[in-house]
């Protein structure tokens, strides 16, 4: 048969050379002319492949031309119902499975399975070449056809996902998850889930399988996929208790840590989230107080053991003598600070003064935005008056939890408000949130701020219901705003405030409004309840001031621009244009133009006495290994530490971005070089053995 249709292969590859569309047009009328096209089909195909292996599977290739066009030729054939039943045999579509099984490749099963109506093939005989292919070890080849055909019910999970696993073939193992989450999904989680807990059960199943791997076993591993698996098709954690019970534990000690060692929760906040961790998990209740006592605080141990019951016999020894906790003056309830929108008369607050702290009005400038009607109050305000808004949203702690981020509160600042969306209430306020994804979220007039507010659009866009199109416009993302003009203004901040940043170890928001505002903001009130109402007090002045920060950090960076004479509003357009951001060639070009011309002699990389400033610690611990003479700045140190130890020690001085023309105005030509601040680490290395003509052997 092959030998048939080979003249006419070689025909059509001609043909198909030209790109004139000629040889669709051939191939429709041999279509016609054949005898037995779906036989005929196949022969041509299989000719192709054979003649162009490499085209297997590729739908621009000449074989899957054939048989698409093929597909139409049927579809569009007056008798093509009565075609396929006087042709398409019983042996043909056998013949046409064998061929797409041996294509290895998901899209030719696709088409194969349409135009030879493969699943109409019996049971029986599916079965029968499904358990040949398992016999042969062809797990990736029987999965598709499983699915196709939708066979998953007659094999059991260590049949077929099992093998997938180990062999790496994750994405047909969600395929074939997807649509039978609760039956297999949900066995293959509890199969992961014993492979956890006791990492022989899938030992057996690693030693016969050719080219397991084996890691993928590995608790770590396996823990990762898990999560992913349960997160994406919403299989009930009740099959994976193992996995539950370490993460609860793991995530107990990260929150213990948070609040002993760096001071990270308010009494309000610690208390609703152990509530919220912990539950009615009495495993975790008890490893919560031992946990506790190991930091050393009984009374809050004791506390704790009490809120939950805990039996004596199974308390710490520590706190089993203990009647009663000691007063104390703190509210660890968190019950009795609520905030509703508003009361008759504001207390003052006394806030530590080492923090940034809401200079808007509890009462007057901040509005809980809970019904539909200050909603839509809220959007015509903010459209009638606004020309740059600061976006944030709270959702309650995930901890590594498999479900997704859902908003609790949105809060929107201007110069002088702040409005509090409640989500939770009006989540499925659609007219509504059409009115505001239209008005504000997709207008060019309006500059929406935020930090990583791209994050923070897309969990808004899969908290709420929204019936128009979702295309953000005018965005600026602080974070990344900020961290580029550093880089290009170095001297907007100076070098002692970055410092006093490094050395607290200040990150994200927090970082920014300290360099810029003077105090770090307080993050204790970051993991509380947001799902819980009325909020509490310290939730609402927390929330807010996240937001209003925002507005507060660009207008700082407004004033600095001001004062040097730059124009901040054509920097901000541009920013947000993109039109700020160079590709990595643009920038590499462009730090070269800015190099001295100069001719250096080879030398070996042990010769090379250079220092690197603090921002290419990567750059220099690879020179480091290749064996340079080299001076790492630490985080601390400052620019004019850097050009010291240029200057004093000989050294070719590293840096990128803008520092580099404070440090080419106080070194000689040829002793300071600027790397692209966009390349890898090990990109950059490449540049300097280049620049310097540095030669790395083996034995280095």
């Amino acid at each position: 048969m092959a030998e048939s249709v080979a003249p006419f292969g070689r025909q059509l590859q001609q043909l198909a050379a030209l790109q004139d569309g000629s040889h669709l047009i051939q191939l429709r009328q041999w279509m016609t002319e054949s005898a037995n096209v779906y036989a005929d089909v196949l022969s041509l195909a299989d000719h192709l492949l054979v003649n162009n292996p490499k085209l297997s599977g590729i739908k621009s290739s000449l074989p899957y031309v054939v048989v698409e066009q093929f597909q139409q030729f049927v579809k569009n054939s007056p008798n093509g119902s009565q075609l396929a039943a006087q042709l398409l045999t019983k042996s043909v579509r056998k013949r046409a499975l064998s061929f797409a099984l041996k294509r290895n490749n998901k899209t030719w099963l696709d088409i194969i399975a349409d135009v030879y109506h493969l699943t109409t093939l019996e049971v029986t005989d599916l079965l029968d070449i499904i358990q040949h292919l398992l016999s042969d070890n062809k797990f990736f080849e029987a999965s598709l056809l499983v699915i196709k055909c939708e066979l998953r019910d007659h094999f059991d999970i260590k049949d077929l996902l099992v093998p997938l696993l180990l062999q790496d073939k994750l994405t047909v193992v969600d395929d074939y998850i997807r649509g039978h989450e609760k039956t297999h999904g949900f066995e293959f989680i509890k199969f992961l889930d014993k492979c956890f807990a006791d990492r022989s059960v899938g030992d057996p199943f690693a030693d016969r399988i050719p080219g397991a791997r084996r890691d993928k076993l590995e608790p770590k591993a396996l823990e990762k996929l898990v999560t992913r698996l349960l997160k994406q098709h919403g299989i009930d954690e009740t099959a994976c208790p193992h996995i539950v019970a370490q993460r609860n534990v793991r995530q107990l000690r990260y929150l213990l840590y948070k609040r002993y060692r760096e001071s990270g929760f308010s009494d309000g906040s610690w208390s609703e989230i152990i509530i919220n961790t912990v539950a009615d998990n009495k495993p975790l209740q008890e490893e919560l107080i031992y946990q506790i006592v190991g930091f050393r605080d009984p009374n809050e141990a004791f506390k704790w053991a009490e809120h939950y019951n805990i039996p004596v016999d199974r308390r710490p020894y520590e706190i089993q003598n203990m009647i009663e906790c000691p007063k104390t003056s703190q509210n660890n309830s968190g019950q009795n600070d609520s905030w509703d929108g508003g009361w008759g008369n504001e207390e003052e607050v006394v806030v530590a003064d080492n923090y940034h702290t809401l200079k808007l009005s509890l009462l007057d400038d901040i509005v809980w935005v809970n019904s539909e009607s200050k909603f839509e109050s809220t959007i015509k305000r903010i459209i009638e008056s606004c020309d740059v808004i600061g976006i944030d949203g709270e959702w309650p702690p995930v901890l590594g939890s498999s479900s997704g981020q859902k908003l609790s509160i949105l809060q929107i600042s201007t110069r002088d408000s702040c409005h509090i969306i409640d989500v939770l209430k009006l989540s499925q306020s659609t007219k509504q949130w059409n009115l505001f994804t239209e008005q504000i979220l997709n207008s060019n007039t309006i500059l929406k701020i935020g930090f990583g507010i791209h994050n923070d659009i897309t969990v808004i866009k899969e908290s709420v219901t929204v019936g128009v199109e979702f295309k953000p416009k005018n965005v600026l993302d602080l974070a990344k705003f900020v961290e580029y003009i550093l880089g290009e203004y170095p001297d907007l901040i100076a070098d002692s405030v970055l410092t006093d940043a490094r050395t607290r170890d200040l990150k994200g928001l927090t970082k920014t409004v300290f360099i810029l505002l003077g105090k770090a903001l307080n993050k204790s009130e970051q993991f509380s309840d947001w799902n819980r109402r009325p909020l509490r007090e310290d939730q609402v002045k927390y929330a807010a001031l996240d937001s209003y920060c925002l507005i507060e950090a660009f207008d700082k960076l407004h004033q600095l621009f001001t004062e040097r004479n730059y124009n901040f509003s054509e920097f901000v357009t541009n920013f947000v244009s993109g039109k700020l951001h160079k590709t990595h060639k643009q920038s590499v070009d462009d730090q070269n133009d800015s190099q001295p011309d100069i001719n250096y002699p080879e030398m070996n990389v042990k010769q090379f006495r250079c220092v690197c400033d603090t921002m290419l610690q990567g750059l220099g611990r690879y020179l480091r290994i290749c064996g340079a003479d080299i001076e790492i700045l630490e985080s601390t140190d400052t620019h004019d530490k850097a050009a010291r130890i240029a200057m004093d020690q000989k050294r070719v001085l590293l840096t990128c971005g803008a520092p580099y023309q404070y440090y080419k105005s106080r070194l000689s030509a040829g002793m300071c070089y600027r790397v692209c601040n966009n390349a890898s680490a090990f990109e950059q290395m490449e540049m300097v053995l280049i620049r310097f003509n540095i030669k790395v052997n083996v034995e280095d």
